[in-house]
């Protein structure tokens, strides 16, 4: 059932099998995952069932280093979070991405790519896709760059499409019609408090912004929060450890990654006898299916890059070409004007010669200097604000560099066609990346998954290093966070974590 946390008596205790601090897309996934193995849950959602100001507010803080989106703009706190922004791009890892690279520092996952496979299926599930026909589509011939490209060492890299997927809209029916769980709206969790012997979490502090406070005991709690607000609670916890929860290593907040953008970084020229390796802008209007330019993995260990992949726009159409010179004569320098006049040439009046615009989406490499801690602003719940120092480093500048050189030169040798790179692309000037588009509204890393406790907030089952029933469900734990966007992978974590709660809990004692 879904109600409001103004309904719980002051100061009283609510028990359930499991407590998840979050609605959006992890936290709804894991309740609903739970509830189905006869657990009793309490989600926990900050937010109502729309958006609301004075909520919203309580996702503002302070943002340094490399340009970023306003904090209350790439978060949002209402049922469903995140999600109902969310672009609908669907794509799983690849394997590479959870590979330990020698020329990636802090990189590779402490799984195993089956360990996480097997819950892809239930995973684009949620997100209303058939995981069967997206390996259909990747067996078929649409991911075949043909014989000059392939031989470059490009691939194509495929993604499904579903805009409008709202998470709190698409599952309210099963939240509200449940009996196993309850959803309390407009509930901030506060604090995390450990028991007497410092080794699980006792209880969940709850506050309303009307002043309100009451606690939640559970034999697992479930941090859902998103990376910047998963982070921010735990340093929030600071009743044993003035470090703050499960921070004993100074770990907590470190690794903050998002996904560094090049949008436009090319133009893209396709030959007329070449077939077209691209999914165009009015393609995706009416199929799902995306497509992107990546480039092989031992073509990505040769040049030692980081995993990106170039999203091109075709113009097949008035409307297109008028869209993109919109973009261009915002995001161009004075100086660009000779580009501005190419493009304006462009479209079916060319006869033979095809165009399209590149985006170019990149992996950021793993820096723990990149990353969240507390301020000193109190919100109106007077808990401190987040600080969001966001680092970029010359190696994301590099490998975006010779990314886009290479994937040039591949078109070149192969006659497919040809890449016109920005030139911006390779200066080195300390405001050279003005072109950069500040993230994709992607945190991630925060809280990362480890083998062990030196490397990591969290293990393998997403449990927090030290504790036995604190787990965190999320991109937060991400190791590394490939180059596009993270919803349907961190879905799949949230499945793995859901069938380990249901079986660690199936021999306990209730509280």
């Amino acid at each position: 059932m879904i109600g409001e946390a103004s309904e719980v008596d002051p100061e009283h205790t609510l028990r359930a099998d499991v407590c998840v601090i979050g609605g959006g897309p992890a936290g709804i996934s894991v309740a609903a995952e739970l509830a189905s193995g006869s657990l009793d849950v309490i989600l926990l959602e900050s937010g109502g069932l729309a958006g609301e100001a004075e909520t919203q507010a309580l996702c503002e803080g302070e943002q340094r280093g490399a340009p970023q989106w306003p904090l209350d703009q790439i978060r949002l706190r209402l049922l469903g979070g995140a999600s109902n922004h969310w672009a609908g791009l669907c794509r799983p890892f690849d394997e590479l991405d959870l590979r330990e690279r020698p020329w990636i520092p802090h990189s590779g996952w402490p799984l195993r790519p089956e360990q996480l496979a097997r819950h892809y299926p239930r995973a684009f599930e949620l997100c209303g896709i058939s995981f069967d026909a997206f390996v259909a589509k990747a067996r078929s011939g649409l991911l075949d760059p043909g014989p000059e490209l392939r031989a470059a060492g490009v691939e194509l890299k495929l993604a499904v499409s579903t805009p409008g997927v709202r998470f709190g809209k698409r599952h309210r029916g099963l939240l509200s019609g449940s009996r196993r769980i309850r959803v309390l709206l407009h509930a901030n969790a506060t604090e995390i408090v450990p028991g007497s012997t410092l080794r699980s979490v006792e209880r969940v502090e709850v506050r309303t912004l009307g002043g309100q406070r009451f606690f939640v005991a559970a034999r697992a709690v479930v941090l859902a929060c998103g990376a910047i607000e998963n982070a921010r609670l735990l340093l929030l916890s600071k009743r044993v450890n003035p470090r703050g929860l499960g921070n004993d290593r100074d770990l907590v907040g470190r690794y903050y990654t998002d996904h560094p953008s090049a949008k436009p970084f090319a133009i893209l020229q396709l030959l007329d006898e070449a077939p077209p390796p691209i999914s165009s802008a009015e393609q995706r209007r009416t199929n799902p299916w995306v497509t992107a330019l990546g480039l092989r993995p031992e073509v990505q260990a040769q040049n030692e890059l980081a995993t990106g992949a170039a999203y091109a726009f075709t113009f097949e159409d008035a409307d297109a070409l008028a869209e993109f010179e919109w973009m261009g004569s915002r995001l161009l320098a004075p100086g660009d004007d000779a580009v501005l006049r190419f493009l304006q040439q462009l479209g079916p009046k060319r006869g033979p010669v095809r165009a399209a615009i590149c985006w170019l989406e990149s992996e950021q490499i793993p820096n723990p200097e990149s990353r969240v801690t507390l301020g000193e602003e109190l919100d109106a719940l007077g808990q401190r604000r987040v600080v969001v120092d966001w680092r970029l480093s010359d190696r994301d500048r590099s490998s975006m560099s010779r990314t886009g050189q290479v994937l040039a030169e591949a078109f070149g040798r192969s006659g497919a066609g040809r890449i016109k790179v920005w030139p911006w692309l390779f200066e080195t000037a300390p405001d050279a990346w003005r072109h950069l588009f500040p993230g994709g509204w992607h945190a991630m890393g925060t809280t990362r998954m480890a083998a062990d406790p030196s490397r990591g907030v969290v293990d393998t089952q997403c449990r927090v290093f030290g504790l036995d029933n604190l787990y965190l469900a999320g991109s937060s734990v991400f190791p590394t966070g490939s180059y596009d966007t993270p919803t349907v992978k961190l879905l799949a974590l949230a499945q793995r974590l859901a069938d380990h709660l249901k079986a660690e809990l199936a021999g306990r004692l209730r509280p």
